[in-house]
């Protein structure tokens, strides 16, 4: 028989109402009496004994579901706060995440627009430097640059006038114009030219204007006109240094 201190402690057991445990005698148990020692029928002390094992044996199995079941229920529950902490871990996760890529890419677009804005006011700062630059290399080929279009626009005039003739005759008559109403006038020529504008004299003459022709050798090509009231320079060179001093006076206005 197993020995029943060894299967169940009573002090691990919420039970409920004792249970009743009656024997079924045919002959009422005989009562104690004063010196007399009390038995049991060795059969009834046997069923006793295996109704009370039964009986233990039954809270003990119950006892036992009963643990089961709580530790399913804590298995459950645990497993259900640990599932909780892991998607709780991973949200946080997520969201630093998602906290330091917005964070580094604020700081990426903060540091672009300070780029941005650097290099916007070298640009600003070479665009000047270029500008002073520019008015600086101006100003020193400026006297050069004149030069060279006198070089040229004499070139072009001697040429033209060689080509073309009567353009001597056309300048000696805008000299004329000119100096009209003024007098006496008295018209200085190259020799070579006096050819050209011997015609234009003529006509000069039938009008009645008063001009009288001197040869000048010292001239270059083109005419001047000597009046009581000053000089019309027709000379090519003239010509060219009225354009110079235009040239210059715009210069110098820039």
């Amino acid at each position: 028989m197993r020995s029943l201190s060894k299967v169940i402690k009573a002090s691990c057991f919420s039970l409920s109402s004792p249970r009743v445990v009656r024997a079924r005698a045919e002959k009422p148990l005989p009562r104690m009496g004063d010196g007399e020692e009390a038995f049991l029928d060795p059969a009834e002390a046997r069923r006793i004994v295996a109704e009370t094992e039964e009986m233990v044996q039954h809270l003990l199995n119950e006892a036992r579901e009963r643990a089961e079941k709580v530790l399913s229920e804590a298995r459950l529950e645990a497993e259900r706060i640990l599932q909780e902490a892991r998607e709780k871990s991973c949200a946080l996760q997520e969201e630093a995440r998602e906290k330091g890529y917005q964070e580094g890419l604020q700081a990426a677009r903060e540091s672009l627009r300070e780029e941005r804005k650097k290099l916007e006011e070298e640009i600003a700062s070479i665009k000047e430097s270029l500008e002073t630059e520019k008015k600086r290399i101006i100003r020193e080929l400026e006297p050069e640059l004149l030069e060279l279009a006198t070089v040229i626009a004499r070139r072009v005039l001697h040429a033209e006038l060689t080509i073309a003739p009567d353009q001597i005759a056309a300048i000696a008559r805008a000299v004329l114009e000119r100096a009209q109403g003024a007098g006496e006038t008295v018209l200085k020529v190259n020799s070579g030219d006096y050819d050209a504008i011997s015609g234009l004299l003529a006509g000069e003459a039938q009008k009645g204007g008063a001009v009288r022709v001197e040869v000048d050798n010292s001239l270059p090509m083109g005419c001047l006109a000597e009046t009581p009231f000053g000089t019309v320079d027709g000379t090519v060179e003239g010509q060219l240094q009225e354009v110079i001093g235009d040239l210059q006076e715009v210069s110098r206005t820039d």
